[in-house]
């Protein structure tokens, strides 16, 4: 049974401040999300590029730029470009994929809103990634960026309980053996723009109780692994299964009647809820 929740405003803002830093491009020309999976966990937002000019996000001071396809020591630069630029409070942004050609290098410092050089044409996209240099995290753009208009919810394209091999889809009602499971989620998030992306907030509840609460809010590396969601640290290939989707768990399942419910909210507040009545055998 899913359920929409009246938006209740944006979620918590962790930025420097509040919306300090401005789009590159056009919001609409975004294509990828933080926390998109695509063998891997996104640490970043990308763009269609079309050629536009890249906009600087906010005032800051040229760390280093190189625009050819491997860097001097041998590592390949797969968007062709790269320029990272200290900006106040300690923040690192990072733009990939600008055509080399364009990129104003010899700046050492830029003001908000001036450009940085040509979006990429084609189908290459540009990326941007936002670090913090003092807690040695990236953060999701989205916490650093104005708002964008939003009016539609997430929504769940499906979700299973996984025991060994054996998955039971879930459904309105399910009746299944007393244990311990993981819950595998399929979410995803329909942007005003066109785009899909993953919700920002990933929440399931046993019976009204807050079981695991997932945010795309950070990522980092800690002694070689990947590491994401602040409040509860996971290593990424933990959260993950091999089809890409959500591994939650594990949830152990007593006999009885319980309630499963799957909270999903998007970073404008908007909510949508799925419960699933479970027979526990």
């Amino acid at each position: 049974m899913a359920r929409r929740i009246p938006a209740a405003g944006l979620l918590l803002i962790l930025c420097v401040a509040a919306w300090a830093f401005q789009w590159p491009l056009e919001p609409s020309a975004v294509r990828r999300e933080f926390g998109g999976y695509l063998g891997g966990y996104l640490p970043g937002m990308t763009f269609a590029g079309g050629g536009s000019p890249v906009l600087a996000p906010e005032d800051g001071e040229l760390v280093f730029a190189y625009g050819k396809p491997r860097l001097p020591d041998g590592f390949p630069l797969p968007l062709g470009s790269v320029a990272a630029y200290a900006h106040a409070g300690g923040m690192l942004g990072v733009v990939s994929g600008m055509q080399p050609a364009s990129m104003a290098d010899y700046k050492p410092l830029v003001k908000a809103g001036e450009p940085l050089g040509m979006g990429p044409e084609g189908e290459r996209p540009l990326r941007l990634e936002f670090f913090d240099l003092q807690n040695r995290r990236y953060v999701n753009p989205r916490m650093m960026l104005p708002p964008v208009a939003d009016p539609l919810a997430p929504s769940l394209r499906g979700a299973w309980l996984v025991s060994g091999a054996a998955e039971l889809p879930l459904e309105r009602s399910l009746a299944v053996r007393q244990g311990s499971y993981f819950l595998a989620l399929d979410p995803t998030e329909l942007m005003p723009q066109g785009q899909t992306g993953m919700p920002f907030r990933v929440a399931a509840l046993l019976d009204g109780v807050l079981r695991f609460d997932w945010r795309h809010d950070a990522a980092w590396s800690s002694a070689g692994r990947g590491m994401i969601v602040s409040a509860d640290p996971r290593a990424e290939r933990e959260l993950y299964d091999a089809a890409g989707r959500l591994r939650l768990g594990p949830l152990s399942l007593s006999r009885g009647r319980s309630l499963l419910t799957v909270r999903l909210t998007d970073f404008a507040g908007n909510a949508r809820e799925y419960s699933y009545a479970l027979v526990v055998q």
